[in-house]
């Protein structure tokens, strides 16, 4: 009887232990971030896709040295890069004229085709394409690198992660020049949807919003 009493006891505590893990809260979900330059009329390219203009007024109004404009700060907070295959390539130019690649967290880069996106040897291990609804991306990004944060770069990456409501946090910095036309970052009715959370002037001239 007592051996059949203690097989109960083990029994009723492998029971209770697989139950209070199947009851066990599952991870917060994964959720975007947004960090971006834009014109003063929220431009983040001109007519010609090009950041000549925002790459000019930073030589001219540069912030003092050690000063990042928060950029660290931000990248910290994050656990990967989601951006779309238009600025992966952009950066990919940037790289192939000398420049280090600028990221340390894993980069995703999100396309229609896994076939459309081409990582060059020395990106190996440093950048990959993905593909799937957003929701589907977050959730591979969980698993894979235990993200939580995600940030998201590029234009038409960005508005569809703010459409699918999946945009946490939107640092934006807007720099004190008039484009008139170009890329725009958010269409009227996303940025009529954005609540400001705090603004803050920088010493080179630029204003810094959070929403």
């Amino acid at each position: 009887m007592k051996a059949v009493s203690f097989c109960h006891t083990v029994l009723t505590f492998a029971l209770s232990m697989s139950s209070s893990s199947n009851n066990s809260p599952s991870p917060p979900p994964c959720s975007a971030s947004i960090f971006i330059a834009t014109s003063k009329d929220g431009y983040i390219a001109d007519s010609n896709n090009s950041v000549d203009w925002l790459n000019e007024l930073q030589q001219t109004n540069p912030l003092p040295d050690g000063d990042d404009g928060g950029f660290n700060d931000f990248m910290s907070s994050t656990d990967a890069v989601v951006m779309g295959r238009t600025t992966y390539e952009t950066v990919c130019q940037f790289v192939q004229s000398g420049i280090d690649w600028p990221y340390t967290k894993p980069v995703y880069v999100l396309t229609r085709s896994l076939d459309n996106v081409k990582v060059p040897s020395k990106l190996q291990g440093k950048a990959k394409a993905i593909t799937g609804d957003l929701e589907s991306v977050l959730d591979a990004l969980q698993t894979e690198v235990s993200a939580r944060d995600v940030y998201v770069d590029g234009g038409a990456t960005i508005r569809s992660f703010l459409d699918a409501g999946l945009v946490k946090r939107a640092i934006i910095t807007v720099v004190p020049v008039t484009l008139g036309n170009g890329v725009a970052l958010f269409t009227k009715e996303q940025e009529n949807k954005l609540q400001e959370v705090s603004r803050k002037e920088m010493v080179n001239g630029f204003i810094q919003i959070t929403y």
